[in-house]
């Protein structure tokens, strides 16, 4: 039987149940401060899902939802796979971000590669040329090429051992 305590046990709350949450913490703030929140779910998936970021399109069945607070547009969440950007971004975590083209060095992105692989990098400028960069050296850096889709900017990192942000 799955009940509350176990899941603040586990710190994990089932995918299915986030929804229904959300809507009783929105309601509950309505009826004892006078107000609701804006809280989207941003739903986490193992990959950028193809079409993104059609409003509504979805590869998978989400992994989990993420509440953020503000409206949500052109947002997605990604679980990391990998350590390429360790230690700053782990193997595990979860990653909002927003579809944004106006990149400056340092920002984190989400990219996707020639066969589609998603991946969270950080954006850098080389002898004017733009890069993807591995925080871990043991990880490969990518010239920009014709190949990589820039999706987003990444925007929180959430961990998966923890309730709410990192």
């Amino acid at each position: 039987k799955i009940t509350i305590s176990k899941w603040r046990t586990s710190r994990e709350i089932p995918a299915k149940a986030e929804k229904e949450l959300i809507k009783i913490l929105q309601d509950g703030c309505q009826e004892t401060f006078g107000f609701q929140p804006k809280i989207k779910l941003i739903p986490v998936f193992t990959s950028v899902p193809a079409g993104w970021p059609c409003e509504g399109y979805v590869a998978e069945e989400p992994l989990a939802y993420i509440p953020f607070e503000g409206n949500g547009r052109n947002m997605g969440a990604l679980l990391v796979d990998g350590h390429s950007m360790s230690p700053d971004i782990k193997d595990g975590e979860y990653v909002v971000y927003v579809e944004d083209y106006d990149f400056k060095p340092g920002d984190r992105l989400v990219v996707t590669n020639e066969f589609g692989k998603s991946m969270v990098k950080e954006y850098a400028i080389k002898d004017g040329e733009p890069w993807l960069i591995s925080v871990n050296s043991e990880y490969s850096n990518h010239k920009v090429n014709e190949g990589f889709k820039l999706i987003g900017r990444v925007i929180e990192i959430y961990s998966k051992r923890k309730v709410g942000r990192r």
